[in-house]
Order: C-alpha cells, then structure tokens, then sequence
C-alpha cells in the first residue's frame, strides 16, 4: 500500500490514504501535511467481533475477548502516537452517528487543506483519478482472491479531469479490467 502512495508522487497535494498499515508519523514521508486517524472503542470493535461469528463458535467468542485487549493496545497506541504528532483523532464510538464522524473528518480535513492548492483541472486532475481508481481496483482484487468472491460494483471516480467533477462509473473488478 504504501508504495502506492509513493507512486502516487503527492508531495505537495493533500492525498487521503487510508488503511491499517499506517502509523503516525509515517505521513512525513509522503505527505506536505499531517494526518487524520480514526480511532474505535473496545466496545465498536466487541461488537464488530461478535457480528461476524456464527452461532455456535464458543472457542471463537473466547477469542473475541483476547483480540479485543489486543484492539485496545493497538488503538491506545495510535491514539497516542497521533496526538504526540500533533495530529487529529477521530472517536468511532460504539453507537456511531456517521454524520457525526464524517462532520468531524471534513472538518479536520479542511482545515489540513486549506493552504494547499488543487490539482489543475486537465491532464493533471484526469491522471489522478486514473491512478486512484488503479489502486482501489488492485485493493479490489487483492480482497476477492482473499475471500474467494467476487465483490460488488464499485464507483470508480470518472476521469473527464474537470474540477469537482463528482460522476462514478461502478464496475465489477472484471469490468474494470475489461475497459483498463
């Protein structure tokens, strides 16, 4: 993941890059800014844990306890390593208002950006969008060979290279590829 980010070239453009390989500080690397984390309690992730089971998976349910400790450690640490840096957390709590969350990330997204210039409309903006839908479709395929499906249309980002321009074209992973 991270070496798509790289081959992104962003320095100079605030990039959104999401995934649980990241760690605080790590964004220097690459990114003219400082980052946003998403942070779940232990009760969200308990609750996530016990949705996947199936009914009946007692040794599974002992283990929820143990990867939920580990969850916790790990959200700690995050939490920690980010306000240290100077970057902005996000509570995911429990019962999740997503409007909420989403007010909270676009707030602090903005306020990230709001020195930074945009890409230019044209070549510049086309080509990102090509390069953003490539790494969504390779992340894609990655989790289908993982889990054995084939997942549902996604939307990728158009390409027409016009600023603001919001259209999506969903696609299959093999459709996807088909017109690549």
């Amino acid at each position: 993941m991270m070496g798509d980010v790289r081959a992104a070239q962003v320095p100079g453009v605030p990039t959104l890059v999401e995934g649980p390989q990241l760690r605080p500080g790590a964004e220097a690397t690459w990114s003219p800014i400082d980052s946003i984390w998403l942070i779940t309690t232990a009760e969200r992730t308990r609750t996530a844990r016990l949705k996947r089971l199936v009914a009946g998976e007692d040794a599974a349910r002992l283990r929820v306890e143990a990867l939920v400790e580990r969850d916790q450690l790990i959200g700690a640490r995050l939490r920690a390593a980010a306000l240290d840096a100077g970057s902005a957390v996000v509570e995911v709590p429990t019962d999740v208002d997503w409007d909420c969350v989403l007010a909270a990330v676009r707030e602090a997204v903005n306020t990230a950006t709001a020195s930074f210039g945009r890409l230019r409309p044209g070549r510049e903006l086309s080509s990102r969008r090509r390069h953003e839908n490539a790494v969504v479709y390779r992340q894609i395929v990655a989790h289908e060979r993982h889990i054995g499906a084939t997942l549902p249309a996604f939307p990728y980002a158009c390409v027409c290279g016009r600023s603001g321009c919001t259209d999506t074209t969903p696609a299959t992973s093999a459709e996807f590829e088909a017109c690549a």
